[in-house]
């Protein structure tokens, strides 16, 4: 049995969508509230070096020199990224780094709390999290782009055949 064209269609947009939206880097989507400017939807990732290798890119975290948004940031993430840490047998999430005085502070998570650490060695290699915001204008407009699919589909008759 032949499907309609129309149904060829959406299973042709479907299969872009989900190309154009895999990734080969891990990311986890968190959503942030009650803290003013930092309010809003962020993708977190890791990177994996020591802090001496990373430093201008842990530095520049929005959640640097504030240990309470660390904090919240590190449990949004919670266990969606593993035990990606083994130090010395214990397994811990990434690191979000927060200050740095000759050793660094930073929160984890592990075994379902968030976890203030300061003075770590800055030339042992972790995973690390980072994180970038994710602007709001991209639900709206695959929203508006599917509308317009659908119209221009209604208006060719691509329904009928």
């Amino acid at each position: 049995m032949k499907l309609p064209k129309i149904f060829r269609v959406w299973h042709m947009v479907a299969l872009l969508v989900f190309i154009c939206s895999a990734s080969g880097v891990k990311a986890v989507s968190i959503n942030i509230t009650g803290q003013g400017a930092n309010d809003g939807n962020w993708e977190v990732t890791t990177v994996s070096g020591s802090f001496n290798s990373l430093q201008g890119q842990l530095e520049s975290q929005v959640w640097w020199g504030n240990s309470g948004l660390a904090g919240i940031f590190t449990g949004k993430v919670g266990s969606s990224f593993g035990s990606s840490n083994n130090v010395y047998g214990s397994q811990f999430g990434p690191f979000f780094a927060y200050a740095f005085y000759d050793r660094v502070d930073l929160a984890y998570y592990n075994g379902g709390n968030v976890v203030d650490s300061p003075s770590w060695t800055p030339v042992d290699s972790w995973a690390w999290a980072t994180a970038t915001r994710v602007p709001d204008t991209g639900s709206t407009a695959a929203l508006f782009l599917v509308g317009v699919v659908a119209l221009a589909a209604a208006r060719r008759g691509w329904g009928s055949g």
